[in-house]
C-alpha cells in the first residue's frame, strides 16, 4: 500500500502593500540632519540608561517621526554648537 503525500500549499499574504514613507533625503531635510559620512561604515554604540529614560527617548523620537539614531545625531550636533559658543 502506497501513500502519496502532497507538498503543503504556499500561504498567500493578505497584508497588502506597505504604507508610503518619506524618502531618506526628505526625512533628513525635515529634521535638518545632514550626514557628512553617507558612505561610512556603520558601527554600534553601546551604553546603558534607565528604562524610564529609554522609554521617554523612544517616545520622543516616535512623536517627532524620527528614529532614535536621528535624535541622537541631531542632539549631538546641537550640543556641539552650544559648547562651541561658550
Amino acid at each position: 500500500m502506497s501513500l502519496k503525500v502532497q507538498p503543503p500549499k504556499k500561504a498567500s499574504s493578505s497584508k497588502g502593500a506597505p504604507p508610503a514613507s518619506p524618502s531618506v533625503a526628505e526625512a533628513k531635510a525635515t529634521h535638518g540632519f545632514t550626514d557628512k559620512a553617507d558612505n561610512a561604515q556603520m558601527v554600534a554604540v553601546n551604553y546603558s540608561v534607565t528604562e524610564e529614560f529609554r522609554r521617554e527617548y523612544k517616545l520622543f523620537a516616535a512623536m517627532h517621526g524620527m528614529t532614535m539614531t536621528e535624535v541622537l545625531k541631531e542632539s549631538f550636533e546641537l550640543i556641539k554648537k552650544a559648547k562651541a559658543t561658550q
